[in-house]
């Protein structure tokens, strides 16, 4: 995994916005993140869009991933973020990141406007 905080790069805004900025717990390899900003892109999105409609999509596929594996498992830490399977509810931690998500892609949406295929994805 790499991480820079600086922000140099569209993946270095992807897993600051997603909360997988940790290098000694990645959630998602780099090829993974990666191959999401190419797709992101060629759906239309460009500048700040591709970090937002970017981080969405993966966001999307942490939460997914969380959801599926909630069963087993207790908790969920991402750098700072911790997601804790049980008790459900409105005002989960899974149901608050939900929320961030659904920001994320209004942010998308918002540089997306110029490009009608990008969102179709939502």
């Amino acid at each position: 995994m790499s991480f820079d905080p600086a922000l140099p790069t569209n993946r270095d805004w992807v897993r600051l916005l997603i909360g997988d900025d940790d290098p000694l717990s990645e959630s998602l390899a780099d090829a993974t993140i990666d191959a999401i900003i190419a797709e992101v892109t060629n759906q239309g999105a460009a500048g700040d869009g591709i970090k937002y409609c970017a981080a969405a999509q993966a966001g999307e596929l942490l939460a997914a991933g969380w959801t599926a594996a909630s069963a087993g498992k207790v908790e969920k830490a991402v750098s700072k973020l911790r997601i804790q399977y049980g008790g459900g509810g409105s005002g989960s931690s899974i149901d608050i990141y939900n929320a961030y998500l659904a920001g994320l892609k209004q942010k998308c949406t918002h540089y997306s406007l110029s490009r009608p295929a990008m969102l179709k994805a939502w």
